[in-house]
């Protein structure tokens, strides 16, 4: 499929398989007046990930030939040590493989796309049934510049997660077939100096809109994935009086910033909840506190 780099504001005009599952809700936020860090979010069609199979060599072979032989070696053998070695083979390829001026001209298109050069990029796996096999059966990386070097080993090594052990095992149990295995990608500015991550739901019940927060406190590279140590807080949000209840243990300028989230989502979801011809249920949402 063709190579398209899609903003955020493009999202609506492509399938799901085009854009992925975590970059397609994001378009509802194109709707409200969420901040200019939403705009420089960016998704990788599959495209990207298909030509790079077709055009780059390892070993004197087109790279998709090498993925295919290894494939074929792990789909037709019990012995799992041979899947795992035919799996690490393939990763090694994707991370080892030559392809002159690929990421060069990802690099530029990003830059024509008003990114800073400099700042660190996020790169996620977009896959449309990635939140349906697993979580965290993915892998994310950051980029530390948008220099082609760094690109490149940020995007291969998110690509060559997908033929992780667990990944493939998840697939074989789910049927899926690998030939049609793709990887979009999404993009986006480095989110730095993370104080919790969040998630909510918004449920809209007879006094109004209620949202209610589970809050966890880490470090940054715990925040997202918590451990033991993490900390985390329960509170609500309400409709009727726009306050925190019970009232929130933080700085005054985190419970603002949570408040505003709630009054710029309040309108979009409550029309959800109104005027859908079939109503949700709830509404879930994702967050991160940034210092």
């Amino acid at each position: 499929s063709e190579k398209r780099l899609i903003s955020l504001s493009e999202v609506k005009d492509f399938p799901v398989e085009q854009v992925g599952s975590k970059f397609g809700p994001l378009s509802e936020l194109t709707d409200i007046n969420i901040g200019p860090n939403a705009v420089r979010f960016f998704g990788l069609s599959p495209g990207y990930y298909e030509t790079f199979l077709d055009v780059a060599t390892y070993d004197g072979d087109v790279l998709r030939t090498v993925v295919n032989r290894q494939l074929e070696v792990a789909l037709n053998t019990n012995d799992q040590e041979k899947v795992k070695i035919a799996l690490n083979k393939i990763r090694m390829a994707i991370e080892e493989a030559h392809i002159p001026k690929f990421f060069d001209e990802l690099s530029l298109d990003l830059l024509k796309r008003n990114f800073l050069p400099k700042r660190p990029v996020s790169v996620r796996t977009n896959n449309e049934t990635e939140d349906y096999i697993g979580s965290g059966v993915f892998m994310s990386a950051i980029s530390l510049s948008l220099k082609p070097e760094n690109l490149s080993v940020a995007i291969r090594s998110v690509w060559a997660s997908v033929f992780t052990y667990r990944a493939f095992a998840i697939r074989r149990r789910w049927g899926l077939v690998e030939k049609n295995i793709s990887m979009p990608l999404l993009v986006h500015p480095y989110i730095d100096g993370e104080v919790a991550h969040g998630t909510g739901q918004f449920q809209f019940e007879d006094h109004g809109l209620r949202l209610k927060i589970n809050l966890v406190y880490g470090s940054q590279g715990k925040a997202t994935n918590p451990d033991s140590q993490a900390r985390v807080s329960t509170f609500e949000i309400s409709d009727e009086i726009e306050i925190v209840d019970p009232p929130l243990n933080l700085s005054p300028k985190v419970e603002e910033a949570l408040l505003q989230m709630y009054r710029q989502l309040q309108s979009t979801v409550t029309h959800d909840f109104i005027y859908r011809s079939f109503p949700p249920v709830s509404v879930d949402i994702e967050f991160l506190v940034s210092s």
